[in-house]
């Protein structure tokens, strides 16, 4: 797992919620750009794919906006406290791919009764 505080977002996504990533890109010259294409992954720290969730297509944007709901925020084990995801995102910009990841928690709420 990585340290490097560039893998990580910072926000917790809520279990089974809602949860918004917005994606930029930059052409050669280090500009913000509108990728030609744009594919995503998800998957857990030891790479098992979340939800069928594999070269999944986004619209390309400047950011483009990779929503998660539902399944792709389930938890696989209810005891714990969170669960540790990877967005593997793929962006076309200028005929170079570009690839990057980014680690994020699932936030398990444990209702009280």
């Amino acid at each position: 797992m990585s340290n490097n505080p560039d893998d990580w977002l910072i926000v917790l996504a809520p279990e089974e919620g809602v949860f918004a990533i917005d994606v930029y890109a930059r052409d050669s010259a280090g500009d913000l750009t509108t990728p030609t294409s744009v594919t995503w992954t998800l998957t857990d720290l030891a790479g098992t794919v979340i939800n069928s969730r594999t070269n999944v297509s986004a619209t390309p944007g400047n950011p483009t906006r990779i929503t998660l709901s539902g399944d792709d925020l389930a938890l696989t084990d209810q005891t714990k406290a969170y669960e540790i995801r990877a967005l593997l995102v793929k962006t076309l910009v200028g005929g170079v791919y570009n690839t990057k990841q980014k680690r994020f928690k699932v936030q398990n709420f444990i209702a009280v009764t």
